[in-house]
Parts: C-alpha cells; structure tokens; sequence
C-alpha cells in the first residue's frame, strides 16, 4: 500500500475537481474549449500509462476547467479513483460519474460511463445498485464485454453476485466474461471459487488450473501504484491459486495432491503464509505435531496485521488443529497475535469443550465437526489489480 502522504495527496486530487466546478458555478463560469480539454485528456493519458498518476490527475482537472462539459475528464477520474478503493474520494467519484452520464456523446460513451458508476457503487459496498448499472451498460452495449474482455462488466457482475452469495447468478456472469475471450486469470480464479461453492469440485480444478496457466503470460495492467513489485506481485499471484487448487482437492479427498498443490504455492512464494499454515492444518489432521509447529513457526513469522487476519481466525476455528488447539493458541500468542488474556481464555474453553466430549463419547453422543481443511487467501479482492485503466 502507499504511504500516508502519498494517500493524502489522492484524496486532495479526489476532491479537486468538485471545487472547479463548485467555483464555476458560483462565479456563473461556464468553460466549453473542448479543444484543449481534449489535448489535456490525452496527454493524461500518456502519463497515466507513464505511471506519472499525479501528474496525469492534474492534467485532468485541467481538462475539465477548459470544458466543465468534457465527459471522458470526468468518467477517468472517478475510474482511478474507484479502481484504487479510495474511500475517503469515493464520494467524489460518484459525483464524477454521473457527470459525465450527463455529457455522454452516445451509446458507446453512455455504457462506458455506466460501467464506471458500476465500479464505483462496487467499491462503495451498493451491491445492487452497482448490478443495475452493469447490466445498463451491457443492455446499452452488448459488445463491451468483447470490448473490454479483461476487466469487463460482467466479470464485475460475477464479482457483485458472489459478495451476495448468489453463487449461480455468479456463475453464469463470469461464464459470460470467460465467453468474451478474457485471458485475465482473475476471471478464472473467480470461476474456481464460485465452483467450490457449488460444490462443483472437479469444474474448480479446471478452472484454478487455467488460471494458474495464465498468470506467467499476463501483463498485469496496472494504472496504479501496485503493493509490491510487479513481478512478486505475480508469483504471489500464482501462489494464492495453487491454495485455491488446494482447497479443490482437498474437498475432493485427494490429499497428496492437496499437498503438492501447496507445495507449489510455497515455491511459487516463499513469503506467502498461506499455504504453510494449510499444510500445518494437514500435519494437525495427522497428529504429527512436531511438523505442524514447524509449518506454523514458519507462517507465524511471515503475517502481518491485518493482512493476515483471516489466517488466524482459520487457526482459531478449523476442526484440524483441535487436538492441538494449546499448541496452537501459545504459538499465536508467542507471536503477538492475541493477548495474554484472550489466550487463557481460548485455553479454558477449549479445556471445557473437551471434558464434553469426554462425557458426550461415554454416552456414545459425538459429534464431529467437517473440516473446511484449507484457507485460500485473502480473497477481498476478487479482481486483483490487472486491470486495464484506460477508458
């Protein structure tokens, strides 16, 4: 992620562009040099693929204080700023948008503008109403998926109806995205795990699979600032997939393969924690306790907070480690990871849990919990960052 300065410098950009227009309007301005609104867009642009983004923004609102009318000006600004889940502009670039749904010149233009509302209401958690502006924007442009077959609306759709758990609505969009040629692996990825929860088991294999054969290949379309070095952010790419490969398997019963898939994950990237505190959770299933602590040594000293959160509540919770829940909870608090007092009392509970089950087995009353045997990553974001920013 960027530094605190660099976010305040977005935010202050975000904003910008709703003070030109606040300030024309009161002054009764009405700026409309299309002309060089246009030649300040392009050469935005150009920076913008430069990776030159401040620059590229303030050429923007440039553009937009030569022509208060230039849709193209205003439907980029709020892409960048919804493509980076800034929050603290997200407001900003719904106004943004819905300008430029003003100003469009056109079918073409209007299901572009739309597209961008959809990614903005996505980012600001409107589920539904991002739906109903992807679906306006295929409905305006049949052809905008083939158009923009790498980050296209129904791949974004796929992505909306899987947050709201509507897994077969899920399915047929990211089909559709599949359908119109995307070679981004996201799309593929996403099929996976739509998959998984369809219980489709082998269909995520496949998928994962090919999303797995993409990721050397992609370019990585990235208009911003990327959290880590291309490249790492590729093998860490690659890596999180064969956790989802993994996790294909593992539902499959087909557990050495499970221990390959996260095999490949570790060599993949050897940073990723994921696929070592998978493989402590087979060693728990196991009972080889001594490799369990040696996996999650391993991982323990690769999380970090919050970014990992989601793999402790896994080791908190999957029935894996239950016979070595003590083991487990020390570790995390050896590692900071929770409070002494959180620890004891994980301990006691834990302690009282198994004098039920004591008592429960002796009245041949047992109950066993189902694994879920594998995390996948932080999948918080569907779409990665490959995308394409230009619109």
């Amino acid at each position: 992620m960027s530094d605190n300065s660099s976010d305040d410098t977005w935010t202050t950009l975000a904003v910008a562009g709703l003070a030109v227009l606040a300030a024309n309007a009161l002054s009764g301005l009405f700026q409309a040099d299309k002309g060089k609104a246009k030649k300040l867009f392009d050469r935005s642009l150009e920076l913008q693929q430069a990776g030159r983004l401040p620059e590229a923004i303030n050429l923007l609102l440039q553009s937009i204080q030569k022509d208060n009318t230039y849709a193209p000006a205003f439907n980029n600004l709020a892409w960048l700023i919804a493509l980076r889940k800034d929050l603290h502009g997200i407001q900003a670039a719904e106004q943004y948008a819905l300008r430029a749904l003003q100003y469009a010149d056109g079918p073409a233009d209007r299901a572009s503008f739309l597209d961008t509302l959809g990614e903005v209401y996505m980012v600001q958690g409107r589920l539904d109403d991002a739906i109903q502006q992807f679906q306006e924007s295929l409905r305006v442009n049949p052809e905008l998926d083939a158009a923009a077959s790498e980050y296209g609306p129904s791949f974004r759709l796929a992505i909306c109806y899987f947050q709201k758990q509507e897994m077969l609505k899920a399915h047929s969009a990211v089909i559709r995205a599949v359908q119109a040629g995307s070679a981004n692996p996201f799309v593929y990825n996403l099929l996976g795990l739509i998959n998984l929860e369809l219980q489709r088991f082998n269909d995520a294999v496949q998928s994962f699979r090919e999303a797995i054969r993409l990721t050397p290949a992609w370019t990585f379309h990235i208009p911003l600032p990327p959290p880590m070095p291309l490249e790492e952010w590729r093998q860490l790419t690659l890596s999180n997939f064969y956790c989802g490969l993994g996790m294909a398997y593992y539902r499959l019963e087909k557990i050495e393969a499970y221990r390959e898939a996260n095999q490949e994950a570790i060599d993949a990237y050897p940073a990723n924690p994921t696929p070592l505190i998978n493989l402590a959770s087979l060693s728990a299933r196991e009972e080889a306790v001594a490799e369990m602590r040696a996996y999650l040594e391993d991982g323990l000293r690769l999380m970090v907070r919050p970014q990992h959160d989601f793999l402790i509540q896994y080791m908190l919770t999957e029935p894996n480690f239950e016979s070595a829940r003590d083991v487990v909870y020390e570790m995390l608090l050896t590692h900071n990871f929770i409070s002494l007092s959180h620890y004891k009392d994980l301990l006691k509970n834990w302690h009282n849990n198994n004098l039920r089950a004591l008592q429960a087995s002796s009245s041949q009353i047992i109950n066993v919990n189902n694994s879920n045997g594998v995390a996948i990553g932080d999948q918080n974001s569907l779409s990665g960052v490959s995308i394409d920013a230009l619109r």
